[in-house]
């Protein structure tokens, strides 16, 4: 039986969910608007004791229309919240529809007559709603074994076979029809998915999408900077285009080589967007050295500009970086380091050297999250945009947009260099700094860090490098524990090894007694011919020097690694009285001769650009104290045209190393991997 409730009960549960959210009738036709304004005027007066024949005469509304009205706006709406005044908006469906009507037969061509019958479906068989929509979101125990990303059309035929297995009659929908709901279904995946949208994004879409479902959630951040250089972000951008490698040799010519990729590394600040400082590297792939040297650079009294002056751009005007306009942030450290997950930045020389010695926190961030740091990703986004991809030697920003026809002719043609990159970076960042943005009120970065610094009467100071600190930290040696090896009975006087080298000095020599102790060495790994090294007390032995020609021609510890690499494969024969960069040079010589068509059998599938990758990086290194190397082995390198850059070559494997042939059938006729060259000529540069 209904019970009447008194009309003081109808009024107080009316007035306890007020006050509603405002409707904006602004964009309601006339009608509804009136319909709508005559509503909410009839509860009004309702619940401020008006009498029901006043209501109908100045609404129209009756009494059963009102109360009906009134059990509308109290409901609880899918927001958790009631529907109030929404719940009067004319034609507002406040709850599903639900169809009452039984389905009547039809031929499968006929059209029409079908609706809200899915919603009659699944009120039938509950279980199936919950089945497909766990299937749409994959909910469940073993997610990973369902399908991928699943097919309107897959879930049309999992929905058909699950009304088969319920004993659905054949002879009702959706089985009566042309298409057997296939639309329907269709209609039913999009629906589950706008309801799901983390899901959907996460299944449906890409790692872009996925990273900034965490933005714009209306969750404040963990970590917020405003002050400045209280964190930096840094990170790579790889620069895809042809560059040619202008190898110059002694007699100041020019060798051309093309490059395919390098990068460029950038320390940007989170609160100015200001760019503390970048670089260059002539590498494929960017390693912790890179980031090591990228942070002591920035560090220096005086940045290192590019040497050559290719493009004759000078600085005006107030661009530049923070360090060279502002006196107050030479030295200058941040709290915070924000890197990505890239191995480089997990290495221990930043993860934990680096942070030790700077005195920095780590924020990572999770992996895969670019959105964590913006600013240098924005950073990367102008400068690859605004000069890498208008250049007419661009690959573009993927295999099939962007690229520019005969870039790598264009590129031999013209002699578009490598060096090029850092001379345009410098210049775009240093003019970047000087450009208002309105991400920080219509301010150019160095204006930002200035007034900030000046606020409060100057209150904020930055963290600095202790000036004890400095030259340590400018001069940034890797600090390893190796031990000392003696053999008195060989006549094997005291020595360390480091990468299968030998280093000792005149006072190691003389101290047998430190057999077999670990010693403190420290290593600048851009100059690996000669370390420092410590008593285990922490007296100082000296500079220890590398063995035979080792100590001869700078070498980074990359390159060492590289040649040792060769060596065990047996591709390099060094003696003692070798210098072994030398020889490394003469091989990739011999590789650069083979890429353009000179067989052999030794020789196996990587493309001729990963050794021109190789010869740049190591020209950075000898160019300047052994030019004599490069006119030698490189000053008679051919032009290498875009049909060279996709020659491959035989014997070498995933890392770009030749490969012995090793099979039991084959005849060993030479540790040389290809005929013996010319003594005589080789001879020339030690005569």
């Amino acid at each position: 039986m209904k019970i009447r409730r008194h009309r003081s009960q109808i009024e107080h549960s009316v007035r306890v969910t007020m006050p509603w959210d405002e409707v904006f009738v602004g964009d309601m036709s006339s009608a509804d608007r009136d319909v709508f304004q005559r509503r909410i005027s009839a509860i009004d007066l309702y619940i401020n004791g008006a009498p029901q024949a006043e209501i109908l005469l100045k609404t129209k509304i009756k009494t059963s229309d009102l109360h009906r009205l009134m059990n509308r706006c109290v409901s609880i709406a899918e927001d958790g919240l009631v529907w109030g005044a929404r719940a009067l908006i004319p034609h507002y469906r406040i709850k599903e529809y639900q169809r009452e009507a039984p389905v009547r037969p039809k031929l499968p061509e006929q059209k029409g007559g079908y609706a809200g019958v899915m919603g009659g479906i699944l009120r039938r068989y509950p279980d199936l709603q919950t089945d497909l929509a766990r299937k749409i979101l994959k909910l469940g125990k073993n997610p990973d074994l369902l399908e991928f990303r699943l097919k309107p059309q897959t879930l049309h035929r999992i929905f058909l076979d699950e009304l088969k297995i319920v004993g659905h009659p054949s002879t009702e929908w959706p089985f009566n029809t042309k298409y057997q709901g296939g639309r329907t279904i269709s209609e039913f995946m999009k629906q589950i998915l706008d309801l799901n949208f983390d899901k959907q994004v996460e299944i449906y879409h890409e790692q872009g999408a996925k990273a900034h479902l965490s933005v714009g959630n209306g969750t404040e951040p963990t970590i917020r900077v405003n002050q400045v250089y209280e964190a930096w972000e840094v990170d790579s951008h790889k620069v895809d285009a042809e560059f040619s490698i202008g190898v110059r040799n002694a007699d100041g010519l020019m060798s051309d080589i093309n490059l395919k990729r390098i990068n460029i590394l950038a320390l940007v600040d989170r609160a100015s967007t200001a760019v503390v400082w970048f670089l260059v590297v002539y590498s494929s792939e960017v390693s912790a050295t890179d980031v090591v040297r990228l942070i002591t650079e920035s560090l220096r009294d005086t940045l290192p500009v590019p040497v050559k002056d290719l493009l004759g751009m000078q600085i005006k005007g107030d661009a530049g970086f923070p360090s060279e306009k502002i006196p107050e942030l030479q030295h200058a450290l941040p709290g915070i380091l924000m890197p990505d997950n890239a191995l480089s930045n997990l290495a221990a020389p930043v993860s934990m050297d680096l942070r030790r010695r700077l005195g920095f926190y780590l924020n990572y961030g999770p992996p895969g999250h670019f959105e964590c740091r913006p600013n240098v990703e924005h950073t990367f986004k102008n400068i690859a945009e605004g000069i890498f991809q208008r250049m007419p030697n661009t690959t573009g920003s993927n295999p099939m947009v962007g690229r520019a026809g005969r870039s790598a002719e264009i590129a031999r043609k013209y002699q578009i260099e490598a060096e090029v990159v850092e001379e345009l970076a410098y210049h775009h960042f240093a003019q970047h700094n000087a450009l208002q943005s309105e991400g920080i009120g219509y301010l150019t970065p160095l204006e930002f860090i200035r007034q900030k610094l000046n606020l409060s009467d100057q209150h904020f100071i930055p963290r600095r490098l202790l000036r004890s600190q400095v030259n340590g930290t400018l001069n940034y040696r890797t600090v390893r524990k190796v031990k000392v090896k003696c053999y008195p009975k060989r006549g094997i006087r005291p020595y360390v090894q480091l990468d299968r080298v030998r280093y000792s000095n005149a006072i190691l020599k003389k101290s047998p007694w430190l057999k077999d102790a670990a010693i403190s060495v420290e290593i600048d790994e851009q100059d690996y011919r000669t370390v420092k090294a410590y008593f285990p007390d922490g007296a100082p032995i000296g500079v220890l020097t590398a063995s035979g020609k080792w100590s001869r021609t700078k070498h980074s510890r990359k390159t060492r690694v590289a040649i040792n690499q060769l060596r065990s494969l047996r591709v390099l024969t060094i003696t003692e009285s070798d210098d072994p960069v030398e020889y490394y040079l003469k091989y990739l010589h011999t590789q650069v001769l083979r890429a353009k068509g000179v067989a052999s059998k030794h020789l196996s599938s990587v493309s001729s650009r990963s050794v021109a990758t190789e010869i740049g990086r190591v020209n950075q290194e000898v160019s300047v104290e052994r030019p004599d190397l490069l006119s030698e082995y490189l000053g008679e390198l051919p032009s290498m045209g875009a049909e060279d850059t996709d020659n491959k070559c035989e014997g070498m494997d995933s890392s770009g190393l030749v490969v012995p042939d090793l099979s039991t059938s084959s005849v060993v006729k030479s540790v040389m991997p290809t005929t013996i060259p010319d003594l005589k000529g080789l001879m020339k540069g030690f005569q």
